[in-house]
């Protein structure tokens, strides 16, 4: 096999070989049951409410023109966030009436602008979900067998989405347990609540964490790559997160934000190239809408606001570029009129940028042992490693090749490195005496990013 012909086959081959793991994986599990009634009924009410979503995506990527269901479904979510945020002062504003007024909007919009085939499937797609999820509630909210394998949605995750939901942003706002934290991610799984089931008080619901492998779908889908190389992707992109059971309570099984957020940023990131150098009114929607995931987490946040900025310097005529710093100003004016601690970007955990950048420079207070700490926690996800060593390698391999090291061209891998990059500075300086378990989950939190790369470099250079 010649080395064209081997990096041509090399996706194909490692889904292959995750396939053969994932079945060895499945072989050796005991099935102690039938599938009883509660699997069924859950597995309709993700069907049911996986179609909605995708009847809804369809719609507003049509009235939008967005070119993209993925980021469809980012901007009616980020939308409800959106006009929160922006009344935050006026505490009275509750949940409920957010997403009431923000719903007649749409439909509002909808109505106006779309085919009436469109608008049909999104009321008929919702109506039957609803009156499935409601009526068989009792079953698709059992959590029998279900294990909580982090502490910090017991803690943190659980009860901010509650509090949004129950007792509105304002307060959560106020309130918030962790200083500093963005709370778009919390929202987003309050509001599919809301939406999906909309009981009086909140409950953590797989199926609304399930929708996120729906919503990764889609982006595969977007990428302007071939039909088999998209296939391939989605294939390759199930079989690494059912075939391990942290990457998936992390992905589509808790309240755990890196599904969430990795699902906002690359459906953003990925259509970046539609709207930097257009000023409409789409432009507009997206770059407000953009600004919005500099209030997420660690180290999108602050990647986020990178890339404003570079768009900003890049698109100077495009004064829409400029609204996305907007969200963030709203949220600094907003801290500081009522009196709340406020960072460069979410959750800086009182540390100074500063300081951290000149014991870089100097090489001062550096504990260099936990980059090898932090190597060896992430290997112990084989899979997960190999498939991130060889987006490492086939990105590599692509510059080598073509000789193009310019922005625009490795922008994917560029984002990654930068993660990392961010990753390792913190857990060496600031957070040395911090476990460096909870790295793995900033790994994780580009994975939409890793596999959109993956499947672009190998769809430009290496699909003749």
């Amino acid at each position: 096999m010649t080395i064209n012909r081997f990096h041509k086959n090399l996706l194909y081959l490692t889904t292959f070989v995750f396939l053969l793991n994932f079945l060895f994986n499945l072989s050796k599990i005991q099935v102690t049951s039938a599938l009883n009634a509660t699997i069924f009924l859950k597995l309709i009410s993700f069907l049911l409410t996986a179609v909605f979503y995708f009847c809804l995506a369809k719609s507003i990527n049509y009235v939008l023109n967005l070119k993209s269901y993925s980021l469809s479904i980012a901007i009616f979510f980020i939308s409800f966030f959106l006009l929160n945020h922006l009344v935050v002062y006026f505490k009275m504003i509750d949940f409920d009436f957010i997403v009431r007024s923000v719903t007649l909007l749409w439909i509002f919009l909808l109505i106006s602008k779309n085919k009436f085939n469109y608008n049909f499937l999104v009321l008929f797609s919702f109506l039957v979900m609803r009156l499935f999820n409601n009526n068989f509630y009792s079953f698709i909210s059992s959590k029998d067998n279900y294990v909580e394998m982090n502490t910090d949605v017991i803690v943190q995750w659980l009860p901010t989405a509650k509090n949004i939901y129950e007792k509105g942003y304002f307060y959560s706002y106020t309130n918030n347990l962790i200083e500093g934290q963005g709370l778009l991610p919390s929202f987003i799984q309050s509001l599919l609540h809301k939406v999906n089931f909309d009981t009086p008080n909140f409950e953590f619901i797989q199926i609304n964490s399930s929708l996120f492998i729906l919503f990764f779908i889609l982006i595969f889908i977007d990428l302007e790559i071939s039909p088999k190389n998209k296939i391939n992707l989605i294939v390759l992109f199930l079989l690494l997160v059912f075939n391990n059971q942290w990457l998936f309570y992390l992905i589509a099984n808790s309240l755990m934000l890196e599904g969430i957020v990795s699902f906002l940023f690359t459906s953003f990131v990925i259509n970046l190239h539609k709207f930097i150098r257009h000023r409409n009114n789409t432009s507009f929607l997206y770059f407000l809408s953009f600004g919005t995931l500099v209030l997420t987490k660690q180290f999108i946040s602050i990647i986020s606001l990178i890339v404003v900025c570079i768009c900003v310097l890049m698109a100077i005529k495009n004064i829409y570029s400029y609204i996305a710093f907007l969200p963030y100003l709203i949220d600094y004016g907003s801290k500081y009129l009522l009196n709340l601690n406020s960072s460069i970007v979410t959750y800086s955990d009182g540390l100074s940028y500063k300081q951290i950048l000149e014991d870089i420079i100097f090489l001062n207070n550096l504990n260099l042992s936990n980059i090898n700490k932090i190597i060896l926690n992430l290997s112990n996800d084989i899979p997960l490693t190999i498939f991130l060593l060889i987006f490492i390698y086939v990105n590599l391999f692509s510059i080598f090749r073509t000789k193009k090291i310019i922005f625009p061209n490795c922008f994917f891998f560029y984002l990654s490195l930068a993660n990392f990059f961010l990753i390792l500075v913190l857990y060496i300086s600031y957070w040395q005496n911090i476990e460096t378990e909870s790295s793995y989950r900033y790994v994780v939190n580009l994975i939409g990013v890793y596999f959109s790369s993956l499947g672009l470099v190998f769809n430009n250079n290496f699909d003749d």
